[in-house]
């Protein structure tokens, strides 16, 4: 089965993953990070394209829908050969692409790139073999983007209200 985008939410069988944005200088990384807003994506074939503003990082969330299987999603970046790893069972947020020296970089545009393109590659177990999905993920400063997907792009981030205080 083929991944199919609906409602900036890519879905492969029960797998849902999407994009969420916060501000750089915000990010951590070894935190749970919250989300300042989801981003938008665009689907061509096997490539999602999606907007990444200067001060803005991403992190990705992956769940299971209605499914006990369980899925691996690893990020790759074939130029710098960093990469990141989550599994559905223990998680469902990776925020960082570890690097070829072991430190934890953020998933953004790297200095004046135009762009940059991630290999995303989903494992699952499906009764006595694996199956995987693959697709690129183009990360496009916010131009090039709307001209690519003929959408707007969203605004310059702005931090979400704290959660309300409980007790």
């Amino acid at each position: 089965m083929a991944w199919r985008l609906e409602h900036d939410v890519l879905i492969h069988d029960a797998l849902r993953v999407n994009l969420q944005r916060i501000a750089a200088s915000h990010w951590r990384a070894d935190a749970r990070l919250r989300s300042w807003g989801p981003a938008p994506l665009h689907a061509d074939g096997e490539t999602v394209s999606v907007p990444c503003a200067e001060g803005t990082v991403l992190w990705l969330g992956a769940w299971m829908e209605d499914a006990p299987t369980v899925a691996r999603i690893v990020l790759d970046d074939p130029v710098d050969g960093s990469s990141g790893e989550l599994s559905t069972d223990n998680g469902y947020q990776l925020c960082a692409l570890v690097d070829a020296s072991g430190q934890r970089q953020p998933i953004g545009l790297r200095g004046e790139s135009l762009q940059r393109r991630l290999r995303l590659q989903v494992y699952r177990e499906h009764g006595h073999g694996r199956t995987l999905a693959a697709l690129d993920l183009v990360l496009l400063q916010p131009a090039a983007w709307e001209r690519l997907s003929g959408r707007e792009a969203p605004g310059p981030l702005r931090e979400p209200p704290l959660p309300p205080r409980l007790g």
